[in-house]
């Protein structure tokens, strides 16, 4: 809960709508509905959750195996909607997949090619195409 001014992001696997509340509008609501304090608080400890989880990977792994991960988490996600049995497309830009990863264009760039000379991806305008998503994980 910050009093300032945050960024704050969502990915949905559905259709969603994002409530964001301040400091104080989450105050009230727990002074007011006190039984709304589990469920609320933990959705903010599993985002803490995350957090840790993806500072310990972004330690752990090179950018080029996080690439990896994040292409592979997003084919399931398009898989559990049930797009995708083969290839998957992926609607995101380089630009938005080096943001997903934390790192620069110029970064994800020759790694997205490397990928593509591998046979596992193909670059497109504002797209990606999973052409092996069993090699992403290998």
């Amino acid at each position: 809960m910050s009093r300032g001014r945050t960024a704050v992001g969502a990915v949905a696997q559905t259709r969603a709508r994002a409530l964001c509340l301040g400091a104080a509008e989450f105050e009230a609501i727990v002074a007011a509905e006190p039984r709304f304090f589990a469920p609320l608080a933990a959705l903010a400890f599993g985002r803490y959750a995350q957090a840790v989880a993806f500072l310990a990977e972004v330690q752990a792994l090179g950018a080029k195996a996080r690439l990896r991960e994040r292409l592979a988490d997003l084919v399931a996600m398009r898989r559990a909607e049930g797009k995708g049995g083969g290839d998957v497309v992926l609607g995101a830009s380089q630009d938005e997949l080096a943001r997903i990863l934390g790192v620069s264009r110029q970064t994800i760039s020759p790694l997205l090619r490397q990928l593509a000379r591998e046979g596992v991806i193909e670059i497109r305008f504002r797209h990606v195409r999973v052409m092996d998503p069993r090699r992403l994980r290998a």
